[in-house]
């Protein structure tokens, strides 16, 4: 697992109009919450599990929920 003791939810979801699905990762950290959220975007060449590797890890660890996203042309939609 990339971050011990976190919920993580493999997600998607279709944009409207667009048939293309939007896989994602949030990672929730222990606790009930409400927690603060951040949004965690790659680089090209990256993926979702990179940024949350190498940025969701510190940002979870202050209690930080972290949603990542795979853009267009990366990670599992590389041959969408």
């Amino acid at each position: 697992d990339i971050i011990p003791d976190v919920r993580r939810v493999k997600l998607q979801f279709t944009l409207s109009g667009q048939e293309e699905a939007v896989p994602g990762l949030l990672l929730v950290p222990q606790g009930a919450g409400p927690f603060p959220a951040v949004v965690l975007l790659h680089g090209l060449g990256s993926d979702k599990e990179s940024v949350v590797r190498y940025f969701g890890r510190e940002f979870v660890r202050r209690g930080f929920v972290c949603l990542a996203l795979d853009a267009p042309g990366m990670g599992a939609r590389r041959n969408a």
